[in-house]
């Protein structure tokens, strides 16, 4: 009975002292000795180079994964670097130890000899495979624009172009009931080239189809260890500004990947890439509709960065008072006020304040000012003030749109661009961004258009 319990002992002492190592890559390519090298692996948006050294003159060398990524599954990248030639590897991590070697001069697929680690081949047949079905669709649906429907070969060409489709669905359902990493990752390759799981002859439906697939199906896992995170995040959010344009299914959407990342780090960094893309395309309508969710979330615990705009000037906020101290106005005046406080006390001939984030030489901020100008006696007799605050950073750029303004007066600049206390404030990263506030402080609605104030009628 002692001798069980030590034996047990010993074999928990040896599993914790497995867990404590990293993982390790045994290497041996003695064509390429004396060359320097960086280990790579993918945390999300991050690249991090885990490794650097110098491929000693026998090639034999040992990559190592840290022990705080291990056990790491999923896609990493060795290159050769200091080499006009360049070169490398790009290899799928199992999770454990395993082997590469490679003994020709020159390396490829054929050559290439993985110990302990059939992913990389898996991927490559998988691949290889996906693709000569796509190929055999790709040739029936040009030869359908070929021959008329009339013609007798059409609806041959036409009945195989469906099979191929069928296939197709049926090759990427059996990747989708498979749980291994490989499966779960060719998708994904997909993606950034604009192929779903399904093939579809009509442009909308497959735009259509692979924003459902990321919402609904992607595995948000395996996409963080992939190394296509940014690609695939860009992809979703593009797809949605550039093409369906539909704030609402955006948002349902949003929240449908939220509940299927659970991991606070990863959910940062997905929340993190969106706010980046749309604070470039200064989409502040579809980042004031998603705010709630992810203020809300408790997933995240720093708000630096990009994610700062889903805490700073936020649709049901408390509005920042405005900071005019070092100001000039448009009216040719320097602002002595240090803080201009956004509620009933700061002009109770107003019911609520109109905060205008604009840039002169900004093409789309022009044709906004000039709508708001056509409108401002409008928006005067329903007591909205207007508040213009510029990116300028030229004073003769701003004091010479800002005289054309009819609220030119309570238009200010510091030169500062948007680094400026007010749009820092605000969260505004681009032009134009209007912030609606009500006359008790609380921010109604933010946007970059002028339907922003549509329910005012």
């Amino acid at each position: 009975m002692m001798y069980s319990k030590i034996k047990i002992m010993l074999m928990l002492f040896l599993a914790g002292l497995g867990l404590m190592k990293g993982q390790n890559i045994e290497m041996y390519f003695p064509y390429l000795t004396g060359k320097s090298y960086e280990f790579i692996i993918f945390q999300g948006a991050e690249q991090k180079v885990i490794m650097k050294g110098i491929i000693p003159r026998e090639g034999k060398f040992r990559l190592t994964i840290p022990k705080e990524y291990a056990p790491y599954t999923g896609m990493s990248r060795w290159l050769i670097t200091g080499t006009k030639e360049g070169g490398g590897l790009d290899m799928f991590i199992p999770g454990k130890d395993f082997s590469v070697s490679n003994e020709a001069p020159v390396p490829d697929e054929q050559n290439i000899i993985y110990s302990g680690n059939t992913g990389n081949k898996d991927l490559n047949e998988l691949y290889r495979a996906q693709n000569n079905i796509m190929r055999r669709y790709e040739i029936m649906q040009q030869a359908i624009k070929l021959y008329s429907q009339s013609d007798i070969n059409y609806n041959v060409f036409k009945e195989e172009a469906g099979k191929q489709q069928k296939t197709y669905e049926r090759f990427q359902n059996n990747l989708k009931e498979k749980s291994d990493y490989i499966s779960h990752f060719v998708p994904i390759l997909n993606l950034p080239d604009g192929k779903g799981t399904r093939l579809f002859e009509k442009e909308e439906d497959r735009v259509d189809h692979i924003a459902r697939y990321i919402a609904e199906e992607l595995d948000w896992e395996v996409l963080y260890t992939s190394g296509y995170w940014n690609r695939i995040v860009d992809t979703w959010v593009s797809i949605h500004l550039q093409l369906l344009k539909d704030k609402d299914r955006f948002t349902r959407e949003f929240k449908k990947i939220s509940s299927r990342i659970s991991t606070p780090k990863n959910y940062t960094g997905f929340v993190e890439r969106v706010a980046y893309n749309l604070n470039l395309y200064g989409e502040d309508e579809y980042i004031g509709a998603i705010a709630p969710q992810v203020s809300s979330s408790d997933k995240i615990t720093s708000y630096k960065g990009p994610l700062a705009v889903f805490i700073k000037g936020v649709i049901g906020s408390e509005a920042p008072d405005l900071v005019l101290s070092g100001y000039v106005t448009g009216a040719g005046e320097v602002s002595k006020t240090s803080r201009l406080k956004m509620d009933k006390q700061m002009n109770e001939m107003f019911d609520s304040s109109l905060i205008v984030f604009y840039q002169s030489d900004c093409k789309s901020c022009t044709d906004f000012l000039q709508q708001l100008s056509e409108h401002y006696a409008d928006l005067r007799a329903k007591s909205i003030r207007v508040i213009a605050i510029s990116a300028d950073r030229d004073s003769e750029v701003f004091k010479s749109k800002a005289q054309s303004f009819p609220w030119k007066d309570n238009t200010y600049c510091n030169y500062k661009g948007v680094e400026g206390d007010n749009f820092q404030n605000y969260g505004v990263s681009g032009a134009p961004t209007l912030v609606w506030v009500d006359n008790n402080g609380k921010i109604l609605s933010r946007g970059s258009s002028f339907s922003l104030l549509s329910n005012t009628n």
